[in-house]
């Protein structure tokens, strides 16, 4: 039963390994609606037209700053509308469609690493509703989760669109993107290669707690059974004539057995 619990316990204490999920395809009442993929020229696509080239320009050079540094691949699209479908599935099929986020060998840093940013303007929109919807791929999905994109919507890239400043709202989106990716990520020891960059998620857990927690179990079974053997062995008085007596061993036992059985008759007065 004790090793059970120290199994268990070592199991909970470990990181769960990370499987890559394996690519899967568009529907296609979701393919038809994907625009096309706006690389190599540029990291965003712009269906409304609501960025200057200028504008586009600066993003673009400001997201490939972002790939360059080894934070993964960041896509944008921004549609008028995304029909009856919800945000998260049509930033799922645009994120396969366009294929973010390098695929790199297994355990690697960035395998899978890219971030969708999809926008759809409320005065855009048919239905007065907009959206703001960030998907992460395998690799970054547990530095920016549904959460923390929320977050980042709410508090970094509404706000901007609310006053249709979309380069500022893109600019701010990308930004806590990058900051989110970066905390995350931190140089493997002995290497500073960017490409050598190991998540903190990813990182060998500190093994002291595990064992305090090993150490207390063990201790606590130790005292467990010491208890019974205690209470069993301890020093205690005849009931009949209140002399203390004590626990003997086997090897004692017999011993004394013997001496008593050898003394015996001696103890008697010969008989006349």
């Amino acid at each position: 039963m004790l090793v059970l619990a120290l199994s268990a316990l070592v199991v909970l204490a470990l990181p769960a390994a990370r499987q890559p999920a394996l690519p899967q395809p568009v529907p296609p009442r979701l393919a038809k609606l994907v625009p096309p993929s706006p690389t190599p020229s540029s990291f965003i696509a712009d269906v409304p037209r609501l960025l200057t080239a200028e504008a586009r320009q600066r993003l673009d050079t400001r997201i490939r700053a972002v790939q360059d540094s080894g934070y993964g691949d960041i896509g944008i699209a921004i549609m008028p509308s995304i029909g009856d479908y919800p945000a998260y599935e049509m930033g799922t099929a645009i994120y396969r469609t366009w294929g973010i986020g390098r695929i790199d060998s297994l355990g690697a840093a960035r395998r899978d690493l890219g971030v969708l940013l999809l926008i759809v303007p409320k005065e855009l929109a048919p239905d007065g509703a907009g959206h703001c919807w960030i998907t992460t791929g395998n690799g970054a999905e547990a530095m920016i989760t549904d959460a923390i994109g929320a977050a980042i919507c709410r508090d970094r890239i509404i706000p901007h669109l609310r006053t249709r400043d979309y380069e500022a709202a893109l600019l701010a989106g990308v930004e806590a993107i990058t900051e989110e990716i970066r905390a995350e990520l931190a140089p493997a020891s002995g290497t500073t290669a960017a490409s050598r960059l190991v998540p903190r998620s990813r990182r060998p857990t500190n093994p002291f707690p595990v064992i305090l927690i090993i150490g207390g179990v063990l201790a606590l079974g130790g005292v467990g059974a010491a208890i019974p053997l205690w209470l069993r062995r301890r020093p205690r008085r005849c009931a009949k004539c209140g002399r203390q007596m004590r626990h003997l061993q086997e090897a004692q036992d017999d011993a004394s057995s013997r001496t008593a059985g050898a003394t015996a008759p001696s103890e008697r007065a010969p008989a006349r």
